[in-house]
């Protein structure tokens, strides 16, 4: 329990008039000690105050006193703030006023009190009174403790929870101090609470090497205290400073303001009571101390409170065993409260109810609010119709949350009478009470009529708002044929702007256009093979409307008529990149003197191209025409589910009625595109996923998997038989990683070593297809799994055959990847002369950046992935070229970018021919770039997964008016993917046979397939073959496992036994000894034996 400082508080009385035995009549004064504060909850039992009772105020020691006349001391009660109950403070040594005598402590005191006087009382706070030690084992760390670690239980003897941050537990040794040292102390973390009746278990100091783990899981554990196995003491303290006392010389003076509770065990002094647990005999290392009557007895006597228990008795307990009450019922709290809005709960707030009981709350909702759900810790069942809630039986401090939610209505919205749309079209949802607005769009031709349902409601132009929703209702939009304007004239244009010095010509007023040349009665003339341009015929022909020569991007809703202002100007004005706008333009029409009209143009790039017209609109009446707001729009929106990966566009899309809308999905190394889900419907190829038409807001959802991830083992097998047996061995296929692991295996000849080829310097080696160069041809890299190797005799047909080219040169330029042919690049390095591909300074217009990419199919990397290629520039090499190598191992690798400077996924440079663009033949491709075929390997290509090799024409100033650039041809492309020989070209081997020959494993699972060899008409000797896995895992596609099969020879040496029968004979005796021969083995043996003459 917890001690407490305290001092004897005396009162001063007198005794007059004097004695009538014939003594002296002075006042003789004594001195009666009060004593406040102490063990309040169960009264003072210490040895020498048994007078002392259980007070609501202060208990008083009875004395033998005859008072005659007394004076009044006033008591005074001082705190260092608020007011406190007698029955969890402490008195201190009390401070005097004048006329009240002070005693020096112990007995009585001589001094008299001659008047009235006061005392005041400081109270030194007492919190946790009811917390003790229930139990203390020091018998684990060691390696015969019967638990492994030592440990401390403490006990809540009181009827609230206590909170002990600040507090510490202190070992001490037998005759030593308490928290001697750091790892004698250990301080409770801040939070940490013990409950009315709960116990809880500290687990001490390191693991011993025998014993059993303690029972119950520990609240608390510390590498701190490692107590003695057989005496020592420990207290629990309400500092976490050392208390700096119980040695032998320095013994704590119990009570003491700062132990909450102590014990001491076997030899050991400082004990409560004097006697230690064990009554001073020391412990073994099976025994420790255990508190009776499960922790409740405190009599502050170590001995007489303690039990000395043994192995299997000792049973540590932790905060989740069952409470235990001291006489008092233990009491938890329940908190209600309010979580969602709006309503009651009753009760609200802190309620109290006995370990075990229940308590019933009633919820009411507001007006328009229903009741939603009760998020209680207590548990408990809500009864719907009723209301009320009742908690399950309270065993801790808990809480109920009651929650409301707001009475809601399904209005659901259609089209009755067409043609038009509604938004939002469906079924919707609003608060009891609500409204909702919905907005009508006729179709061409029509025009809103009227709306009907049941919810009732305002129609303003072509909103509708309902009237509040009280109950399920619909509306209902109802269309009729209308007149229109019949003056307009609206065309679905849809042209892309031709990108040529013509360009595309265009009648507003017939709809006739021109891609070709000239078209009589043109009107408009967007051209340019670089940026994009306006052009009108003449002045008197009206191109747009201008503010100071540049054209503006009108908008939705503007307005185009006599009152703008339009170029009349011959001068042409260029749009960039980014432009979504509209045109307004005004001619020379048939049905008035000028028409108006509009048309919406779209621009990417940054010179204007691709550049599209779409829809335009003219008043053929002459009136002004306003441009429409398209609509309605939905909004689709993207999102990434299961796995990772990416979907583009990422943000909310919106789309018109009926319109689609297409996505890219990327997935993250190690994934691919499982599925697409959401609610717009739609089609998933590859890795492109377009809507089905949209007719309400939807979602789509990209979902990725994990890819199967294939693990192979052995690595190789061994095996042997006589001749005509059989031997077999299982391979192990493991998925260990996602998705579905798909195998398949074939059987092939065993791998032949790599050639070798001798390693010249520099890596980069020169090969020449005329005679006349001093350089030696490179053999190509030995041919095991060949994915490549291409001459390129049709340049046009590889597109087809999973190659990309794309020119990304800024300005754009109109050369591309194409068939060798002329004399820029002789004689292709083999094959038929024009068999090879080349790019050139075209790539770019004037002087600009070329970036001229031309990408292979995709490949299966491994580690022994190697390629080879041949290049050459123009002879005399008179201009800069560079080319540059990269490659991209991310799966199908499509993203190179779009600028001239980017490289998308293609972020690893493998080589580049010519770094420093320097003019000048040079067949390293280190000063220079080669003028004749020179062969160039590849080094650095990815180890594992799937992607494309990228040739990259890249030259800065180049094009017609740069300093750089001029031509460059490759040839004679081979890449090998590295994976075993015999596995690209699957061969049946006679003697070998493998079950299953194909399967499919989840994640996580193993399939074993079985190998078997057969000896049967097999000559003696050893044979080899490879077993060729192959799986779907991207990363590793084909694994070959080398099998070796010996075969020995079945004749085996004949084994003769012999036995004379009988095995003696007399000489002086006729008789017959038989000689018996035996051949244990399955071959036969044959004898021979030369004749002998007898």
């Amino acid at each position: 329990m917890r001690w407490h400082a305290w001092h004897p508080l005396r009162a001063c009385v007198t005794q007059v008039p004097g004695p009538t035995d014939g003594t002296s009549g002075a006042r003789q004064v004594r001195a009666y000690p009060i004593r406040g504060g102490m063990r309040t909850q169960r009264g003072d039992r210490r040895a020498g105050n048994a007078a002392f009772r259980r007070h609501q105020g202060l208990p008083i020691r009875a004395g033998d006193i005859q008072m005659k006349s007394l004076h009044r001391i006033t008591l005074a009660l001082v705190a260092a703030a608020g007011a406190l109950a007698l029955s969890t403070a402490a008195f201190a040594r009390p401070a005097l006023s004048a006329g009240c005598a002070q005693s020096s402590g112990g007995g009585q005191d001589g001094a008299a009190t001659q008047a009235d006087c006061a005392r005041s009382v400081p109270i030194v706070m007492g919190g946790g009174n009811d917390l003790r030690i229930s139990q203390v084992y020091g018998g684990g760390g060691g390696s015969t403790g019967y638990y492994l670690y030592d440990y401390v239980e403490l006990f809540n003897a009181g009827t609230s929870s206590a909170d002990l941050t600040g507090y510490s537990l202190q070992y001490g040794s037998y005759n030593g101090n308490f928290g001697s040292s750091s790892n004698n102390i250990f301080a409770f973390p801040a939070g940490t609470t013990l409950a009315a009746g709960k116990y809880l278990l500290v687990q001490l100091g390191t693991a011993g090497s025998a014993g059993l783990a303690l029972p119950a899981t520990p609240d608390s554990v510390t590498d701190n205290l490692n107590m003695g196995a057989t005496r020592g003491k420990v207290a629990l303290a309400s500092i976490a400073a050392a208390l700096g006392c119980g040695a032998t010389a320095t013994p704590c003076t119990l009570p003491h303001a700062d132990i909450v509770d102590l014990a001491a065990y076997g030899n050991s002094n400082n004990a409560e009571g004097g006697a230690s647990i064990n009554n001073g005999v020391n412990l073994t290392n099976q025994q420790g101390g255990v508190r009776k009557s499960d922790g409740c007895q405190d009599t502050d006597d170590n001995n007489a409170d303690f039990d000395v228990l043994s192995g299997a008795a000792l049973v540590p307990r932790n905060s989740a065993a069952p409470a235990h009450s001291c006489g008092g019922p233990v009491t938890h709290t329940v908190t209600s409260s309010v979580g969602t809005p709006s309503g009651t709960i009753t009760p609200l707030g802190t309620q109290t109810v006995n370990e075990g009981g229940t308590l019933t709350f009633t919820l009411a909702a507001d007006p328009g609010y229903a009741i939603d759900s009760v998020d209680s810790t207590c548990g408990g069942t809500l009864d719907g119709g009723t209301g009320v809630f009742t908690t399950a039986a309270i065993t801790a401090d808990c809480t109920v949350t009651a929650n409301f939610a707001p009475i809601t209505w399904t209005v659901t919205s259609s089209v009755g009478t067409p043609s038009g749309t509604i938004t939002p079209s469906g079924a919707q949802t609003v608060n009891d009470g609500g409204t909702l607005t919905f907005t009508l769009t006729a179709d061409p031709g029509y025009e809103i009529d009227t709306v009907g349902g049941s919810c009732g409601g305002t129609l303003t132009g072509n909103s509708f708002e309902t009237d509040p929703v009280t109950a399920d209702c619909d509306v209902i939009a109802n269309f009729k044929a209308a007149g229109g304007n019949p003056d307009i004239v609206c065309t679905a244009f849809n042209h892309a702007v031709m990108q040529t010095s013509n360009g595309t010509y265009i009648n507003w007023e017939t709809g006739a256009w021109s891609d070709t040349g000239s078209l009589p009665g043109a009107h408009f003339n967007p051209y340019g093979s670089s940026n994009l341009t306006f052009w009108w015929p003449s002045p008197t022909t009206n191109a747009g409307v201008t503010s100071g020569g540049t054209f503006a991007v009108l908008s939705l809703g503007d307005t185009i008529g006599a009152s703008s202002t339009f170029a009349r100007s011959g001068a042409p004005t260029a749009w960039r990149a980014g432009a979504d706008g509209y045109l307004g333009f005004s001619f020379a029409c048939s049905t008035a003197s000028v028409c108006y009209g509009y048309m919406h143009f779209t621009t990417t790039g940054p010179s204007g191209y691709p550049a599209t017209m779409g829809d335009y609109c003219w008043n053929k009446a002459g009136d002004p025409i306003t441009i429409a707001v398209p609509g309605p729009f939905l909004t689709v929106t993207p999102s990434v589910g299961l796995g990772s990966g990416a979907i583009s566009p990422s943000t909310p899309q919106t789309v018109n009625v009926g319109g689609t809308k297409t996505f890219t999905l990327a997935p993250a190394a190690g994934f691919h595109t499982l599925s697409v889900t959401g609610t717009c419907g739609g089609t998933l190829t590859g890795n492109s996923f377009t809507t089905d038409p949209v007719t309400a807001d939807c979602s789509v959802v990209a979902n990725f998997e994990a890819n199967p991830s294939a693990a192979i083992t052995p690595a190789s097998l061994a095996l042997s038989a006589v001749q005509g047996a059989s031997d077999n061995d299982a391979i192990n296929i493991a998925n260990v990683g996602g998705g579905t692991l798909t195998y398949g295996i074939t059987e092939s000849p065993a791998r032949l070593p790599a050639i070798p080829t001798a390693m010249d310097s520099p890596a980069v080696q020169s090969r020449d297809a005329q005679p006349s160069r001093a350089y030696a041809p490179r053999p190509n890299p030995q041919p095991q799994a060949v994915v490549i190797d291409e001459g390129f005799e049709d340049v046009a047909g590889l597109l087809g055959a999973g190659w990309i080219t794309a020119n990304h040169s800024s300005p754009l330029g109109a050369s591309a990847w194409s068939q060798c042919g002329g004399t820029g690049i002789p004689p292709a390095f083999d094959g038929d002369p024009n068999s090879c591909a080349l790019v050139n300074f075209n790539s770019t217009t004037g002087a600009g950046t070329i970036s001229n990419w031309l990408l292979t199919p995709e490949i299966s990397f491994s580690g022994g992935s190697t390629a080879s290629f041949y290049t050459r520039t123009s002879t005399g090499a008179p201009y800069a070229d560079r080319l540059e190598v990269r490659v991209c191992s991310s799966g199908d690798c499509t993203d190179f970018g779009t600028g001239a400077n980017d490289v998308g996924n293609f972020t690893t440079l493998l080589l580049t021919i010519n770094p420093g663009l320097q003019s000048g033949p040079d067949a390293t491709g280190v000063n220079g770039y080669p003028d004749t075929w020179t062969q160039f390997t590849l080094s650095g290509l990815p180890t594992s997964g799937t992607g494309r090799i990228a040739f990259r024409y890249f030259v800065t100033d180049g094009g017609p008016s740069g300093s750089n650039s001029n031509i460059i041809g490759i040839d004679r492309l081979v890449v090998d993917s590295g994976m075993p020989g015999g596995c690209a070209t699957p061969t049946d081997i006679p003697w070998m046979s493998v079950t299953p020959g194909s399967g499919a494993i989840a994640a996580g699972a193993n399939e074993d397939v079985t190998v078997t060899a057969d000896a049967t008409g097999l000559a003696v000797g050893t044979y080899t073959a490879d077993v060729c896995v192959a799986t779907n895992d991207p990363a590793n596609p084909v694994t070959a496992v080398p099998v070796s099969f010996t075969v020995t020879s079945s004749a085996i040496a004949p084994t003769l036994s012999k036995a004379f029968a009988p095995d003696t004979v007399l000489v002086n005796e006729s008789s017959v000894a038989t000689l018996t021969l035996s051949n244990a083995n399955a071959t036969d043996a044959v004898l021979t034996a030369p004749l002998v003459d007898t």
